[in-house]
Parts: structure tokens; C-alpha cells; sequence
């Protein structure tokens, strides 16, 4: 990661994600929900930010309790 990147991380991303709630293509995700997977890494929904208020948050990466 460069230190532009680093220095000034709410820049949108180059790439789009689709909305979790109205599936529409959106440059500025917000984080709302981290989905387990049994194999490989865990799966991160996001929604754009028209969406993002009426979504209840579920727990994000580094959130979760991981049994001891």
C-alpha cells in the first residue's frame, strides 16, 4: 500500500462493489456485515451509502469472538 493510500483512506476505490441492499454498482462501499467461510477468507457485504443507514450491522472482521 503506498503512503498516499495510507495517509488518506475514505479516497474511493478505483474498482466498484454492488450494494447489499439495492444491488447497484456504487465506488464508495461501507462496510456492513463479515459472512464466515468454512474455507478460505471471509466474505464482506457492502452497501452504498444511500443504503447503509436502514442496514443492521453484523458483526465486521475483528468483531467476531473466535473460540479459545
Amino acid at each position: 500500500m503506498s503512503d498516499i493510500a495510507r495517509r488518506f483512506p475514505l479516497v474511493p476505490s478505483a474498482h466498484t462493489v454492488n450494494c447489499c441492499r439495492c444491488g447497484q454498482p456504487t465506488r464508495v462501499r461501507i462496510p456492513v456485515r463479515c459472512i464466515p467461510r468454512t474455507s478460505g477468507p471471509d466474505h464482506v457485504q457492502y452497501a452504498c451509502p444511500n443504503c447503509a443507514p436502514y442496514i443492521t450491522p453484523g458483526p465486521l472482521p475483528g468483531e467476531r469472538i473466535r473460540p479459545e
